[in-house]
């Protein structure tokens, strides 16, 4: 699934309360303090839609009639998401209810979440122990890190001192943020600009972007898992809107649209504006067009946008304990990244010659909308052809 971002929620939740364990055995604490750190960690992403940040950045791009905040729990209890919609999660029939079953501990519990507090930091900032279980868990079943990293959120989440502005910790720890950020640097890399990936991303967005135009989708629809997610709007496309269940087919079996180039520039102060469905399908039509011009005929292309701020690149900013020294390891990234696919290629199959003449023509049409030094971005999974290397 796109993102990896369901297959492991319920593996990671129980490894972000076992490090909150860790954490909270370390340092004095109130019995309370232990309950509601506990519950955070249990909790932090109880409010995570189906496919994780990559539904949650599609509609907040494309915002309808109520609008989810991932953090945070009271606004989503006022609106509806989740805990009091009609659909909440139940077990054998009992509503699940987070608010009730906390009971007092509930405004403390949310606070931390939303990354306020004397606890929220730990839950929610810079560095947590919701990232440090995620990055390494998830590079570890990617095959990216070994056995001898699996112990650096254990041997790492003892040492964070939350303080009022920002994170402190003993020099001890600076060898294991310097490991953490590469780790992180290279599992991003791949969850970003992997092609695959980056196909069925676009795919799933033009999905619920359609969804959404089409009122296929609602807020009770955060509720659901990813797979549950494609089958109601396999099941909900129908007539005029069948386009999005033969998307969400292709999707699952995986016929991903054949991905033209990805390319990268540091313009990213328009992503709002050219991330707007609208704007996208103009877009489109232009390229479209121009390809017709060029040769290339009957190509129905997708461009999709992925924000790359502070996403593949993280930097941790920490306060050395005793010696008060500031310490930055890393730094952050800040790219915007525009891929370009094609979604009949069945029917099409670019040769190489057609696929560089394709490129050509398309990085001359982003140029035009003010994308500035604009570069073909780096494929995890290949080496680049000397075909490709022109391009840049």
């Amino acid at each position: 699934m796109t993102g990896a971002s369901e297959p492991k929620r319920f593996e990671h939740c129980v490894g972000v309360y076992h490090l909150a364990n860790l954490w909270a055995a370390s340092r004095s604490l109130s019995t309370r303090q232990v309950e509601v750190v506990r519950a955070a960690a249990l909790l932090h992403d109880i409010q995570t839609g189906p496919f994780g940040h990559s539904f949650q950045y599609v509609m907040e791009d494309n915002p309808f009639e109520q609008r989810f905040e991932h953090t945070n729990l009271a606004s989503g209890v006022r609106t509806r998401f989740l805990q009091r919609s009609a659909w909440a999660a139940s077990f054998s029939g009992r509503r699940f209810i987070t608010s009730d079953l906390l009971g007092d501990l509930a405004s403390d519990v949310f606070t931390a979440i939303e990354g306020r507090g004397a606890l929220g930091p730990i839950i929610s900032g810079t560095l947590d122990l919701d990232n440090l279980d995620n990055v390494v868990r998830l590079a570890f079943h990617m095959g990216l890190c070994g056995d001898s990293d699996r112990d650096l959120p254990r041997s790492l989440a003892p040492m964070l001192e939350p303080t009022d502005d920002g994170l402190a910790a003993p020099r001890a720890a600076l060898p294991l943020f310097e490991r953490w950020f590469e780790i992180r640097r290279e599992l991003y890399e791949y969850l970003l600009l992997d092609r695959g990936e980056f196909a069925a991303k676009a795919m799933l967005t033009l999905a619920v972007e359609r969804a959404v135009a089409a009122q296929l989708l609602g807020p009770d629809d955060w509720r659901l898992t990813d797979e549950e997610l494609l089958e109601n709007l396999h099941d909900r496309s129908v007539g005029e809107h069948q386009v999005i269940g033969q998307l969400i087919k292709r999707l699952k079996v995986g016929d991903l649209f054949e991905c033209i180039a990805v390319w990268q520039s540091p313009t990213v102060s328009d992503y709002s504006q050219l991330s707007e469905a609208l704007a996208k399908r103009e877009l489109e039509h232009v390229i479209e067009e121009r390809l017709t011009g060029a040769g290339l005929h009957k190509l129905r292309v997708c461009v999709h946008y992925i924000l790359d701020k502070k996403k593949t690149c993280r930097s941790i900013a920490f306060r050395v304990l005793k010696t008060e020294e500031d310490v930055i390891v890393g730094h952050d990234s800040s790219n915007l990244l525009v891929g370009v696919f094609v979604e009949n290629a069945r029917a099409t199959g670019l040769t190489p010659s057609e696929r560089l003449r394709a490129c050509e023509v398309i990085k001359v049409v982003l140029e035009g909308k003010g994308l500035a030094n604009i570069s073909l971005a780096p494929d995890p999974l290949s080496v680049p052809s000397d075909d490709t290397r022109l391009l840049v």
